[in-house]
């Protein structure tokens, strides 16, 4: 039987559009696993909130997106050139 099937196109290899925005239930579902992490005590919700805040300060772009897409992103490379054992 013969084949007549044509030959699959080249896939195009480019970069995918890349996306910086970390949507709320994201940030939310963060702050409270860091905080469900710690130990109990008053006001350590608003310190967790503070400490999201400074992490954006330190950003080139000052906002939580760029501070958790950059913690991501090095967590992710972390776990890469971690050799497996």
């Amino acid at each position: 039987m013969e084949n007549n099937k044509k030959p699959a196109a080249r896939a195009r290899l480019t970069d995918p559009q890349l996306s910086r925005r970390i949507g709320n239930e994201l940030f939310n579902g963060v702050v409270t696993a860091a905080v469900m992490s710690e130990k109990r005590r008053p006001g350590l919700w608003q310190d967790m909130l503070r400490a999201a805040d400074r992490g954006a300060a330190r950003t080139k772009e000052g906002t939580i997106d760029a501070f958790f897409f950059q913690a991501m992103v090095d967590r992710l490379l972390e776990e890469f050139h971690t050799e497996d054992k």
